[in-house]
């Protein structure tokens, strides 16, 4: 139910922005998680929704890689 769920996407965006903080650990961007927890976030979000819709799962699953591996890079600035 609605409290369950709560608690779900509570834990999700913890877990999360652990991931990320790990991430972005030594990279002289750790002031961005915040942001790019909430940005990701609703990556998640929107690609479950485009997935519910009959969008390819594999598809939204490689794109999210793509961008968690694109915060992994070296910053080019």
């Amino acid at each position: 139910g609605g409290a369950t769920d709560a608690v779900d996407a509570e834990h999700a965006e913890r877990s999360l922005r652990l991931g990320l903080a790990d991430l972005l650990a030594g990279s002289g961007r750790e002031s961005l998680l915040e942001p790019l927890t909430t940005l990701m976030s609703a990556a998640f979000d929107r690609a479950s929704v485009a997935i519910e819709a009959g969008g390819n799962r594999k598809d939204y699953e490689a794109a999210i890689a793509a961008l968690i591996d694109g915060l992994g890079a070296s910053p080019s600035r």
